[in-house]
């Protein structure tokens, strides 16, 4: 009887006691949340970096990483803008075609309870985005979803303008805006109809 009844407990605890696996949910039941920063480190362990980039090669650079690391307290939209285009030269120097890939920021989205937990959703919102407007809280104006959407789309169509066109010289430049891409150039810009994609995260993007 006690054999039987230690195999029935084993059994038992084979099995998730809640609605949800402990592994994929906290006890509120919310999703746990996944540390992408060690996957990046297990990935690159055994990689030896490349002495000299091939010709024609193309970087693929996060949009919102870059402007997650602008200091825009005091800074005009514009500096803004400015600045991460300035970056992403920087990061595609030795590259031919850059795209710049932005997340796509949805009201209704599964990262909703996420971006509750990190606080989001608690700054102000600002109706319109003028290039001369001076930022005053940054960190709390990127907390608003519809203000990161705002923010994309003035970056954007500020490089798509003559003055940043110039400084790619003959790169390309790709730059997502919600689910459209632009191909911008020296000579122009134009929306690149089969690079449409539908992905929220920049990194699933990247696969479209």
């Amino acid at each position: 009887m006690a054999q039987a009844r230690s195999l029935l407990m084993e059994d038992i605890l084979c099995h998730p006691l809640g609605p949800l696996p402990w592994a994929l949910s906290t006890p509120e039941g919310l999703l746990r949340k996944t540390n992408k920063a060690s996957l990046a480190t297990t990935l690159q362990r055994n990689v030896t970096a490349v002495e000299q980039l091939p010709e024609n090669c193309a970087s693929v650079v996060d949009g919102i990483g870059l402007v997650q690391r602008v200091k825009g307290d005091q800074a005009t939209f514009a500096d803004i803008a400015t600045t991460v285009f300035s970056m992403v030269l920087d990061e595609g120097d030795k590259s031919n075609r850059i795209d710049v890939v932005f997340d796509t920021y949805r009201e209704n989205s599964i990262k909703n309870s996420e971006r509750l937990l990190r606080g989001e959703e608690c700054g102000h919102q600002l109706q319109a985005i003028v290039g001369t407007q001076i930022v005053r809280q940054w960190r709390s104006f990127l907390t608003r979803v519809k203000n990161k959407n705002s923010l994309i789309s003035f970056i954007v169509r500020e490089w798509m303008k003559a003055g940043f066109r110039e400084k790619l010289q003959q790169k390309v430049l790709y730059a997502t805006m919600s689910n459209r891409c632009y191909r911008i150039t020296s000579d122009g810009s134009n929306e690149v109809q089969t690079l449409q994609c539908q992905h929220e995260e920049a990194d699933g993007r990247t696969c479209c």
